[in-house]
């Protein structure tokens, strides 16, 4: 979702006693500045899939988003891209 966007989804959760934000990255090391603020990592999608109500999804390129067996393998996650039309 962008770090940037996460952080400020993260201080407002805090600010507002509210549940914190929980995350997963390909790239573990890219979640430290959300620890940091108090988010908590998830240490897969499906661990993510079955801790929140509300997932943004956030890719460079669509083609990121499939590139995870746990998303295809996920009974919780849709494998079909939404059509917004």
């Amino acid at each position: 979702m962008g770090l940037a966007m996460a952080q400020n989804i993260q201080t407002f959760l805090q600010r507002d006693k509210k549940s914190q934000l929980r995350f997963w990255n390909r790239t573990a090391s890219r979640g430290a500045p959300l620890e940091l603020l108090g988010a908590i990592e998830c240490e897969s999608i499906a661990q993510l899939v079955i801790e929140c109500d509300l997932i943004f999804i956030s890719v460079s390129i669509s083609i990121d988003m499939y590139s995870t067996e746990t998303f295809y393998r996920s009974p919780q996650i849709y494998n079909e891209p939404l059509s917004l039309t």
